[in-house]
């Protein structure tokens, strides 16, 4: 005789209170589906059912929502992204970083470049990178670029 096999080799059965705790709050939040039950029960120490559990309920009581597909995610072709480029420099500027070896050690090389021109800005090698890093590297572009920022009153 095969048993029936449902975690815990059949012997975690949901319990009438819990059946009753699902069903409350199914008609309680209608827009809710079973994963997000299922996590508000166990977030609040309610009932540790799993979503697959919940769903079997819900659909016994009729509280079930059907399937809705998520529609495909647009891919733009590479060729298209070429149509947004900068028509000018110091619109858009780009950071990257990499490992080189120097001397036989790891460093890291700091890169800033502007979109239009593909022209390097600035550029350092460091042993780490932190913020005062790329603050650097970015003030020395802005001065090499002789940018002016005016600052504006609100």
């Amino acid at each position: 005789m095969k048993e029936n096999h449902g975690g815990g080799g059949g012997k975690n059965k949901i319990t009438p209170k819990e059946e009753k705790t699902v069903v409350r709050l199914g008609k309680k939040n209608p827009d809710w589906h079973c994963r997000r039950i299922a996590y508000h029960l166990e977030k609040h120490a309610k009932a540790f059912i799993g979503k697959t559990r919940v769903t079997e309920i819900m659909k016994v009581h009729g509280l079930n929502h059907p399937f809705e597909q998520k529609s495909a995610k647009i891919l733009i072709p590479p060729e298209d992204m070429l149509l947004h480029e900068p028509w000018r420099n110091n619109l858009i500027w780009g950071m990257d970083w990499t490992w080189v070896n120097v001397n036989d050690k790891f460093t890291f090389l700091l890169v800033l470049l502007d979109w239009h021109s593909r022209k390097i800005l600035s550029w350092e090698l460091y042993h780490k990178i932190t913020q005062n890093e790329v603050v650097t590297v970015v003030t020395e572009a802005i001065a090499k670029e002789r940018m002016i920022f005016y600052r504006t009153m609100l």
